[in-house]
């Protein structure tokens, strides 16, 4: 994999919302606390990406409650949310103690579908960090739930979160096997938010492999589903990943083109996509012999991945500023 790159959406694998929320197993009561702790997490979800700082406050009243009126299902989902929100922040050690306590309190009380999502998140936390072994162990054990409960957006899902770690370390076909498996169930069950995740992906990695015109038909197929949803930061990622492909064959004037679309729709409301973005704009101007300019992109790429807690964006940024020093002679 060249460089660090926008794969998905919120939580940059294909998420598992889908299937958690088919039917976590919330007890059939509707107390005065139980109703309340539902509404906390149902705030500090819709506020996780937007506002981190204030999902946490609210998932943290909810686990209070919950483990005040002893609602075990209110425990793991609070946990949930906050290992979450801790992981938008970076704060990766906090969110994966929130989400190994969520998923022993699932486990605890046999709830499989908050179970399968929180091992994905737990996965993906660790790949966040570069974790890859860690991380494919929770996502097949999460796939593994899905498989004996055939719950078909949670197999294609976790498949798609296991094809982007193989993609990450570079094993391609291994990666192309899993992206196949999940785009099929997609196409099936007529999934098209988590279609489009599937057809950006393949793009990069056929962009990978030197494949232009098959990446950018996937990539130009996902913009065309997020257009039709309206997801704006999903339409930023397929901006952005269209100027890396015009960028990997050298065609600059396109390439900055899609990028500055990308970094002024994206207005810095996901500050991992804005890095990614300053990061491909990097190579463009350094590709450009704009060293000042490059030199720029890269200084902003590294402080936005040091902000997001983002290892790989840091290594990257340092990889491009030795880069840029080294070309101007320092």
């Amino acid at each position: 994999m060249s460089g660090k790159i926008m794969l998905v959406v919120l939580v940059y694998s294909l998420p598992i919302w889908d299937c958690y929320t088919l039917s976590t197993e919330q007890p059939q009561t509707n107390s005065p606390d139980t109703v309340l702790v539902n509404s906390l997490i149902d705030s500090s979800y819709t506020l996780s990406y937007s506002n981190p700082d204030r999902a946490i406050k609210l998932a943290t009243r909810a686990l209070a409650i919950s483990q005040d009126s002893d609602f075990k299902s209110g425990v793991a989902s609070a946990h949930g949310e906050l290992g979450y929100a801790y992981s938008v922040k970076g704060a990766f050690e906090k969110s994966l103690k929130h989400f190994k306590e969520g998923i022993a309190q699932n486990r605890a009380i046999g709830d499989s579908l908050g179970l399968v999502s929180q091992l994905n998140d737990l996965g993906t936390t660790y790949k966040s960090q570069s974790k890859y072994d860690q991380a494919l162990k929770y996502y097949f054990e999460a796939l593994g739930i899905c498989e004996k409960m055939q719950l078909d957006r949670g197999i294609s899902a976790t498949v798609g979160n296991i094809g982007l770690s193989y993609f990450e370390m570079d094993e391609y076909p291994e990666a192309l096997k899993f992206y196949k498996r999940a785009l099929a169930i997609n196409k099936r069950i007529d999934n098209p938010s988590s279609l489009a995740v599937n057809h950006n992906n393949m793009g990069l990695l056929h962009g990978d492999e030197n494949r232009y015109d098959r990446a950018l038909k996937h990539h130009l197929k996902a913009l065309e589903i997020r257009r039709e949803l309206g997801y704006q930061i999903e339409i930023v990622n397929s901006l952005n990943n269209i100027g890396r492909l015009y960028m990997q064959q050298k065609k600059l004037d396109l390439a900055m083109d899609y990028l500055q679309r990308a970094l002024v729709k994206n207005d810095n409301q996901d500050p991992d996509l804005t890095s990614i973005i300053h990061e491909n704009l990097t190579k463009v101007h350094l590709s450009s012999g704009k060293l000042d300019s490059a030199l720029t992109h890269a200084y902003r790429t590294l402080e936005l991945s040091k902000d997001f807690g983002s290892k790989l964006g840091q290594k990257v940024a340092y990889e491009l500023l030795t880069n840029i020093y080294r070309k101007q002679g320092n």
